[in-house]
């Protein structure tokens, strides 16, 4: 089966062909107005901007034309993923909700954490946690954002963990992708996937754009050949 966009139509893996034919998001109007904007991330715009110049990282790709749908991170491989992703925050202002291990916020960080958008959660209780961000979708009118990462750990995992595909078929909103590739330095936006089929057609879909992926961490690619994504035998 094809890979197939939020509008059901294949999509072509933009990372098939050359990284400078893509469209860069350089700044916030490039995302569409309906996209939720946090106003206090504006001061430290420069931070973002500055950050990933000196770290040579481009921004590349789109965002669903709308207010409310799932951003799934992977390859998740090092915390540096989570420095990244700050800096985007900060250079487009986006205001997107994300859940992190509760243990994070014992370390002092906790209020800064919270400032950008970050949810604790407690790993031992995934059921509730999926009920719970379902509500709050629900609850949060046409706009919202929320951060996953599916693997559940920086640490090589025999399969994907399916909360975020429940979330976003019990919330019936899209998912996207968003990929950082280590050995070209970008990050990118897209592609947009349906949450309206079952797991397997999503994981494929994610197996599929994700094999081109190289994590901080070298070895992802080997795992995601050996078909760990869903515990499905490989023909």
């Amino acid at each position: 089966m094809s890979a197939q966009d939020d509008t059901g139509k294949p999509w072509v893996f933009p990372l098939d062909t050359d990284p400078e034919t893509l469209e860069p998001l350089d700044g916030i109007n490039r995302f569409p107005a309906i996209i939720p904007i946090k106003r206090g991330f504006r001061p430290f715009r420069f931070i973002g901007v500055w950050g990933l110049r000196l770290m040579g990282w481009r921004v590349l790709g789109t965002l669903p034309d709308r207010g409310k749908f799932i951003a799934i991170l992977m390859p998740h491989t090092s915390n540096v993923d989570f420095i990244l992703a700050v800096w985007i925050f900060f250079l487009f202002r986006v205001d997107m909700k994300y859940m992190i291990k509760g243990d994070v916020f014992k370390f002092g960080f906790g209020a800064f954490l919270r400032w950008t958008g970050a949810i604790p959660i407690e790993r031992t209780a995934a059921h509730g946690q999926v009920e719970s961000a379902v509500k709050a979708f629900r609850d949060a009118g046409d706009r919202a954002i929320l951060g996953l990462t599916p693997e559940g750990t920086r640490s090589p995992t025999p399969t994907l963990k399916k909360g975020f595909y429940h979330i976003a078929r019990s919330a019936d909103v899209p998912l996207l992708l968003v990929t950082m590739h280590y050995d070209r330095k970008i990050i990118q936006f897209g592609p947009t996937i349906r949450s309206d089929r079952t797991w397997e057609e999503v994981a494929d879909d994610i197996e599929i754009f994700c094999g081109q992926v190289q994590g901080r961490t070298r070895g992802y690619l080997d795992r995601v050949e050996n078909g760990w994504i869903h515990r499905r035998k490989r023909p």
